[in-house]
């Protein structure tokens, strides 16, 4: 089982951002969990154009 707190993630490699949004990765595929957990925060007013690696 994987425990974490968003405290122990912030400012860690976990933590990315770009224009208008903040991402914080629980879990990662690299984990093996077989899922992947993320908390991310879009700024309000913010217009984001999203993708999956598929389209790139």
């Amino acid at each position: 089982m994987i425990v974490r707190s968003l405290q122990e993630i912030i400012g860690t490699e976990r933590e990315v951002r770009g224009p208008g949004w903040n991402s914080r990765r629980l879990v990662l595929a690299r984990e093996r969990a077989g899922f992947s957990v993320n908390d991310t925060v879009v700024d309000a007013g913010a217009e984001l154009e999203m993708s999956t690696e598929e389209d790139q």
